[in-house]
């Protein structure tokens, strides 16, 4: 399993979950014949670590920084995604917020 980039985060409904380091999909349900490569692949395709097929001491300096800058550059969207969802829920509301507050205005004002 840490060949194929996984590492083990067990729970009571799922002792043999694992996440990978690179890509954080996590996989449980193992079978005995299970390849862990192919699994990595399977469910997640685009993870350059598994996409490699190599462990990490077989990874050249180059491909490790490749895959690294490749995680990192995930890492910044999934922040990035999320504070813009954010936003665009604040800007959602304060309209709603502008017009309360004026009608409230109004009613004090009568």
């Amino acid at each position: 399993m840490a060949e194929a980039g996984f590492f083990h985060i067990p729970s009571k409904s799922d002792p043999d979950a694992v996440r990978c380091f690179v890509c954080a999909k996590d996989l449980d349900s193992w079978c005995p014949e299970d390849d862990p490569w192919s699994e990595h692949l399977k469910h997640s395709e685009m993870c350059p670590f598994a996409q490699f097929q190599k462990r990490q001491t077989q990874l050249t300096c180059r491909q490790w920084l490749s895959i690294m800058q490749l995680k990192q550059k995930a890492l910044w969207k999934e922040t990035i995604d999320q504070k813009i969802s954010e936003l665009a829920m604040q800007f959602e509301a304060t309209p709603q917020q502008i017009f309360k507050r004026a009608d409230e205005s109004d009613d004090a004002l009568s």
